[in-house]
């Protein structure tokens, strides 16, 4: 699951963010996720370490604001499609998706 970036009060640096609500909702569902940092240098072979069987994009920040998460949701995206990967964008996941689809 991709993770937004936020500015964190009283340190000069950024950090990525998901709002506990959905890791309480995967609890529900008793589903383990897994957070994807966008700090990551190799995306692919990240994955090739692990096994998912989706990949949600998760709201929050417009498109354009955090470079380093754009490019993350965008390997995102290439790996799911390549990979036969279901892929969910929740709000701004679901409009990095058009983007992609329509750029």
């Amino acid at each position: 699951m991709s993770m937004r970036i936020i500015n964190a009060a009283n340190y000069d640096e950024e950090r990525d963010a998901l709002s506990h609500d959905w890791i309480n909702f995967f609890a529900d569902l008793k589903i383990i996720p897994i957070l994807i940092p966008n700090s990551l240098k190799n995306l692919k072979t990240f994955f090739e370490e692990i096994n998912v069987d989706a990949i949600i994009l998760s709201g929050g920040d417009n498109l354009g604001d955090f470079p380093e998460r754009d490019k993350t949701e965008l390997d995102l995206i290439n790996y799911a499609i390549s990979s036969g990967i279901p892929i969910l964008g929740v709000c701004r996941g679901m409009q990095i998706i058009f983007f992609f689809l329509h750029d």
